[in-house]
């Protein structure tokens, strides 16, 4: 009686022969890939920096709060220029009346993760050969020529509230510091409640930890009051 033939391995089931199962095609089975796993990146607008162990959860590490400063800064930015529309042609006249210079003055500055913009604010320094007069020097004490900068609130590029804005020179923020995350603000973050040291970087922390629009109404009323307006 002559032997069966052996069966063509393409043609043997893994069940009946389960020294080949590891050669059986498995749909569910991930395939192996030479590209190089692609590293996840951090949503636009969500501070992924670390907080210290034991601190609460950050305020503003998650999209929704991120959001919801956005939109008030820019509704509280919009009421505030209407208000001081007034204020800020008066100024704009004042310094044209004076000389012919520029009334505008545009200063580069490096805020959010490094972008580049110009800060606006109106020209209060007299041009060369001019000396400083009572109305220039009132609108630099009283910071009226900032009132500007709630253009760039506007336009998303600065916060009400936030770390201060440097030059792309002396832009000293190493990666990974949570102010490369923030908008630069129109008020400091010097003016927050309980803020007695000069370090921006902790200053910086604490405000993603604990911030609220409340937060930001009671920095923006220290800010005047400091001003004498």
């Amino acid at each position: 009686m002559r032997p069966p033939a052996a069966v063509p391995p393409a043609l043997r089931h893994p069940a009946a022969f389960p020294e080949d199962q590891t050669h059986a095609y498995d749909p569910g089975r991930a395939r192996p890939s030479s590209r190089p796993a692609r590293p996840r990146l951090p949503r636009r607008g969500v501070l992924t920096v670390p907080l210290a162990p034991g601190s609460r959860s950050a305020a503003l590490a998650s999209p929704g709060p991120a959001l919801l400063k956005s939109v008030l800064d820019r509704l509280l930015a919009a009421v505030l220029l209407v208000c001081t529309v007034p204020w800020l042609l008066l100024v704009a006249l004042v310094i044209w009346s004076t000389d012919d210079g520029p009334l505008l003055d545009r200063r580069p500055v490096a805020g959010r993760e490094r972008r580049r913009f110009a800060v606006l604010r109106l020209r209060t320094l007299p041009p060369a050969g001019h000396g400083s007069s009572p109305v220039r020097e009132l609108v630099r004490r009283t910071c009226l020529d900032e009132l500007l900068q709630l253009v760039n609130v506007l336009r998303g590029d600065m916060a009400l509230v936030g770390p201060r804005a440097v030059s792309p020179e002396g832009d000293d923020r190493p990666d990974g510091d949570v102010r490369l995350l923030l908008r630069p603000g129109l008020v400091s973050l010097r003016h927050l409640p309980g803020t007695h040291s000069g370090d921006e970087r902790a200053a910086a922390e604490r405000y993603v930890r604990e911030w609220s629009p409340l937060l930001d109404l009671r920095a923006l009323a220290r800010a005047v009051r400091s001003t004498g307006a």
